[in-house]
């Protein structure tokens, strides 16, 4: 039953993370530099993997016990406000092309 748990649990995980990849398209990203994007969001993409472990363990080492985890869980809470605040960005530039694109269509069947 763990093993289970634990391959449905990394499923989920690396399946999420194919999102990255999504914009790309939504953003209208040419296909020209469509590599030097993908590159660019796998490396902001996989970054926590790069420095989370150590940093936390750094943080927890330096103040061990509940108090190191509360700096945890807050510097986690901050990553995933900055995660936020650079989706919304990104959907309003999609919603704005969209818009525009929507406007670019009428117009040309309106001329």
């Amino acid at each position: 039953m763990g093993v289970t748990f634990t391959l449905a649990y990394g499923a989920i995980i690396f399946t999420q993370r194919a999102v990255f990849f999504a914009p790309i398209e939504e953003v209208g990203i040419p296909r020209e530099i469509s590599g030097a994007a993908v590159s660019i969001a796998c490396l902001v993409g996989y970054a926590p993997s790069i420095f989370a472990f150590t940093l936390y363990g750094s943080m927890l080492d330096r103040s061990p016990g509940m108090e190191g985890y509360r700096h945890v869980f807050l510097t986690m809470i901050a990553f995933a406000v900055i995660g936020f605040i650079i989706s919304s960005y990104l959907v309003k530039i999609v919603n704005k092309k969209k818009q525009s694109q929507e406007n670019f269509e009428a117009n040309e069947i309106n001329a």
